[in-house]
């Protein structure tokens, strides 16, 4: 099947419902280290769940060696004495996910275990889904399995692994989860090319979406973020306040793309360059905008925009 871009080609539809797959896109940073939270999100829709305590790293060819193909893989390594788990999942949104209700889908990605592992570690894949609508509530494991990755850091070590499943024709949420069970300080897993399609049979990987402008808007559905909470000289936008006496600046905020729901808002300025600050008054008023303000700036100041995040996550 295909669709007609802009320019009037051809451009085949993918058979992934995994968006960013390949670990190219990384909004919330390159590494983000100390993760001692549930269903915190690293690469962009991926989350990760753990015992302990987690960093994680976007690679990049290079100084790195993705599977040939790839340019990037993500890193998760175990930073906490007997993590009982360490696991990275995506949910897939209902209005997509009830697509598969019914039919036999097939779950592959590659994988090594990290070079400091202490010895070739078991990796742990379930497809899960719920009959509850972009949920995560009770969600049944349909497919479960382990497999033994090798480690170390050059190709040789990249193995692709598979599972298929039946999704239950009731299902309104599908996910995947894959990560390590009972691990030591260093234990941890590199992960590029997660594919999640209909059929028993693992397809060459390709992206969500055919290009990787077109992969970044679909990442931006759920979350986006731009500029910085600490740097005072990002400027996404200015407004200089020209009238006497002091006066609330208010800031519209238009979305790259329409989200996924009204997402929660989060705004830093700054006042004459100086040091930055959260907005007092954030409000998100739709999928595809929102406004934030700031009090008693003084005539003739200028007000700066140094960083916006949305966050319409499952």
């Amino acid at each position: 099947m295909a669709v007609t871009s802009a320019n009037g080609a051809a451009v085949a539809l993918s058979p992934n419902y995994i968006i960013n797959g390949d670990f190219a896109i990384s909004q919330r940073g390159s590494s983000i280290t100390s993760i001692n939270s549930d269903w915190t999100y690293t690469a962009d829709r991926f989350y990760c769940s753990r015992g302990g305590s987690v960093d994680y790293a976007q690679r990049q060819t290079g100084s790195y060696t993705p599977p040939i193909g790839f340019e990037y893989y993500g890193e998760y390594v175990n930073k906490s004495a007997g993590n009982p788990f360490a696991i990275i999942g995506q949910m897939i949104e209902t209005k997509n996910a009830i697509q598969l209700a019914g039919k036999t889908v097939t779950l592959s990605f590659y994988a090594r275990a990290h070079a400091d592992t202490t010895a070739s570690k078991t990796l742990n894949t379930y497809i899960l889904s719920t009959d509850s609508v972009d949920s995560r509530a009770s969600r049944v494991a349909v497919a479960t399995v382990t497999s033994t990755m090798a480690y170390g850091t050059g190709l040789s070590a990249w193995q692709r692994f598979s599972v298929s499943a039946i999704i239950p024709n009731t299902a309104k949420t599908v996910s995947f989860e894959i990560g390590l069970g009972t691990s030591t300080i260093n234990d941890g897993f590199h992960i590029t090319g997660i594919q999640l399609e209909v059929g028993s049979v693992a397809t060459p990987f390709r992206r969500n979406s055919p290009n990787l402008q077109a992969e970044l808007a679909a990442c931006q559905r759920y979350y986006y973020q731009y500029g910085s909470k600490t740097d005072g000289n990002t400027l996404l936008a200015r407004t200089q306040h020209y009238s006497t006496g002091a006066a609330t600046v208010y800031h519209t905020i238009v979305h790259p793309v329409p989200m996924r729901i009204n997402p929660a808002l989060d705004v830093y300025f700054d006042t004459n360059d100086g040091a930055p600050y959260q907005a007092t008054t954030i409000v998100s008023s739709s999928v595809k905008q929102g406004w934030a303000a700031v009090p008693n700036i003084a005539a003739g100041a200028f007000v700066d925009v140094d960083y916006i995040s949305a966050n319409a996550e499952l």
